[in-house]
């Protein structure tokens, strides 16, 4: 669902986290996005960032800037 959103936009940069949460609260039933899952965090919630993915390089061609497209991956870790 998440990658629909890579082409919205038009900075030079589109990125797409990914969050492994441990301790959050299931919200959906009081999403609007019925399709979506849903987690609100806890106050304090750390994360730690691991992996950046390169999915897309910037590049220039012509007059056209193609836009870096990556995925960062953080883990809760608090």
């Amino acid at each position: 669902m998440a990658g629909g959103f890579l082409a919205l936009g038009d900075g030079l940069y589109s990125l797409i986290w990914e969050f492994e949460i441990t301790n959050g609260r299931d919200i959906e039933g009081l999403s609007l996005a019925r399709k979506e899952r849903e987690v609100a965090l806890l106050p304090g919630a750390e994360f730690a960032y691991g992996a950046i993915e390169v999915l897309q390089a910037g590049k220039k061609i012509g007059g056209m800037k193609i836009p870096w497209r990556l995925r960062i991956k953080a883990k809760q870790v608090k």
